[in-house]
Parts: structure tokens; sequence; C-alpha cells
């Protein structure tokens, strides 16, 4: 007999969280498994259930519900926390109507805020819980007397995939039930992003063709790291003019004005021919085919990093901050390179080293995507995550 699977997000945008979240549903072996999607909000991530034949319902949150800021340089007001948390009953009531309706079996929380309405309505209907915690529980990203709250909701929860070892240390730092939490990966589709893709399109669509590439891939937000990788395309710029900088990826969860300020930013350092802005793109395989290097530059620590598994996947060679999980996923001058935060001198550098070493960079490139065959591998994710449903 089937199980009835319910995931539940609070919005609907595609962020890491969310495409792990569709390539595990993608994956599940529907002979087992049923899902069902309930998201605070319609967007992207609900059209890409509908592509899956996996029925995704809105119930809509309130803006300022979904918008609560984790970012490290804003502050919410209480105002936004104190009417959040009035909104709750009701939705945790609709949740609770879903899981009776429909004779769900085990509730899957893939977000913090959707835990505060999820976790509740699940527990009052004696379902089994599984949280896929995505986050860094530091007070880099969340304050004092929410982190509290956080580990309260997830120790009532029957399992917490943590999906780095960094994000597990975290979690028990923080006071979560060490026996609740097991760590699985993020995957990647292996036959999706692969070795053989060209990049040829995507350069001649650019007018890029006879240019170096180096790409940031990833969602447009301070802590990402953004600020650092301008600053190291203009100290190769001032010493290069071969080499176009491309940043991948859109303002989520309301960083428009975050955009505003790196366009700015690039305007005023002269680099407005030389770095790229192209937004949002499903599935950027071309943008990695046609990369020399892919660089992943958080300054704060890194729950995972879907583009550096995607990169390997790829046979990309990625520099990457340490923090947080790339310090577990690269090993340093194998399969990728690892450099300190915040050091955009040291970034130009390590970028140039393998603009100029193209064997070393196939090198890490290959080692890379061996790596990927052997640890990131969808089918295999999907199959751990499988055993705890």
């Amino acid at each position: 007999m089937k199980k009835n699977i319910l995931f539940i997000d609070h919005h609907a945008e595609l962020g890491g969280g969310e495409i792990a979240l569709l390539e595990i549903i993608k994956n599940l072996d529907r002979r087992r498994f049923h899902p069902l999607a309930v998201l605070g909000d319609g967007g992207p991530l609900q059209d890409e259930l509908g592509k899956l034949d996996a029925e995704a319902i809105v119930d809509k949150l309130p803006g300022y519900f979904r918008q609560l800021d984790r970012d490290p340089e804003k502050k919410n007001k209480l105002t936004a926390f104190i009417r959040s948390a009035f909104c709750l009953p009701i939705f945790i009531k609709n949740i609770k109507s879903v899981i009776t309706e429909k004779n769900i079996d085990v509730v899957y929380i893939n977000s913090i805020k959707s835990s505060l309405y999820g976790i509740p309505a699940a527990r009052q209907t004696k379902c089994r819980i599984i949280w896929h915690l995505h986050d860094c529980l530091t007070r880099d990203f969340y304050s004092l007397w929410i982190i509290p709250l956080i580990i309260f909701l997830t120790n009532r929860a029957d399992k917490i995939i943590c999906v780095s070892d960094a994000v597990k240390k975290y979690f028990i730092k923080a006071g979560g039930n060490p026996n609740k939490a097991v760590v699985i990966y993020n995957g990647v589709d292996l036959e999706r992003f692969n070795p053989n893709i060209s990049g040829e399109f995507v350069k001649k669509q650019l007018g890029l063709s006879g240019q170096r590439i180096v790409s940031m891939i990833g969602r447009l937000e301070s802590w990402k790291g953004q600020r650092v990788f301008i600053k190291a395309a203009k100290i190769i710029s001032e010493k290069r003019d071969d080499i176009i900088f491309l940043i991948v990826g859109g303002p989520l969860f309301g960083f428009a004005e975050y955009e505003k300020e790196l366009k700015t930013m690039v305007e005023q350092l002269g680099l407005k021919n030389k770095v790229l802005f192209l937004g949002f793109r499903a599935g950027p395989k071309q943008i990695y085919a046609g990369s020399d290097v892919i660089v992943h530059c958080s300054v704060k620590p890194e729950p995972f990093g879907r583009d550096i598994i995607e990169t390997m996947a790829c046979g990309k060679p990625v520099i990457s901050t340490e923090l947080g999980a790339p310090g577990e996923i690269i090993e340093d001058k194998k399969d990728g390179v690892l450099i300190k935060p915040n050091n955009p001198k040291l970034l130009a550098n390590k970028i140039l080293k393998l603009i100029d070493n193209p064997r070393a960079a196939r090198i890490l490139g290959a080692n890379a995507r061996e790596k990927a065959e052997e640890q990131f591998d969808i089918a295999d994710i999907a199959g751990q995550v499988e055993e705890l449903l």
C-alpha cells in the first residue's frame, strides 16, 4: 500500500532547498509513495511540481510572514513577528484538514517557517514527521531567541535530515537531539549535468566566443559573497582583458535592493562590460559548460552549496570558501580549491592560477566528476530519504 507524503514549504520560489525538494519528489518510487505538497504561495515551485504530476495545494501565507528576514545584515520588526504569530492558528487548522482528507502518513517539513504550522498540525494528527534542515542554526542567520524556538520544534520531529555535517554540527550545538539527526547530502542529476554538455551555444548567445569565463551561480543574497566576487573581478580586470565574469541568479526572498547595490558597485568600479548579470536560470547547465571556472564565495557558513555539486557533475573546476559544507564536499587541490572567506585578492589569484593552467583545471574537473558520481547521485540520495519515510 502506498504511503501518502505531505511536503510543506512556506513559499514557491526556487531556492536551493526547493530544488532539492523537487529532485527528491522526481526520484521517489511512485509504486511506494504518493507525494502531495502544500505551499505558502503560488509560483515556479508549484509549476515544477505540476510537471512531475505531484499535486500542489496553495494555502497563501501573508506576505509579512513569508518575508521575515534571516539576512544577518537586516533586522525584523517586532510587529512583524507578532502579526505572524497571530496568523498561525488558521494555517495549522488548514494543514490538519489536508492531513485528514488526504490520509497523509508522513509530513515532510522543508523550511524553517513552514515548521511553525506544519509541526503542530502533524503532532496533533499523530503523523510521522520528517524535517529536512537546509540551514545552519547560528547567530550569523538567526537571532538568539529564534534558535531555541527552532530547536523546540525540530526536536518534535521523528527524524531531522541535515544536508551536511556542518548543518548537523550547528543543530546539535544549538540543542538539537543528536539521536534524531541524520546527514543526507543533496543530490544532482548526473545525466542532466555532465561533462559532455557544450558551452558554445551560451557563449555565442552572450557574444562571448573566444573569451575566458568565470561564473558565480546562486541567488543574490548578501552572505553569498557577490561583493567579494566583484572585487576579485576588478583586481583581475586590471591585469587581463580576456576574462568575463558572470553573475547568475536572482534576488529571491526580497533582495531586490541588494541586486541594485551590486549593479551600482559594478558601474562604480568600471566593470559594466566585464561583469554581466544574467538573472535566474533554471538548471543553468550551459553556463557551467561554458565557464572555465566556477566560484562559490559565501562569507557565512554555507549549509550545502548546490552550485558546487552541479559544477562537479559537469566536470568543471570550482573555487569555494571553506565555511560550512564546502569544506567537507571539496578535497582541496584534488577535486576543487578551498580558500578563506572575504579575501578578493586571494580569490583573484586562485582564479588566474586555474585560467593559466588548463591542465590542472581539467584534472580538478575530472576528479570532481568522479566524486559527484560516488557521493551525490540523486538516485542514491532519494533512496536514502525513502528509508526514513
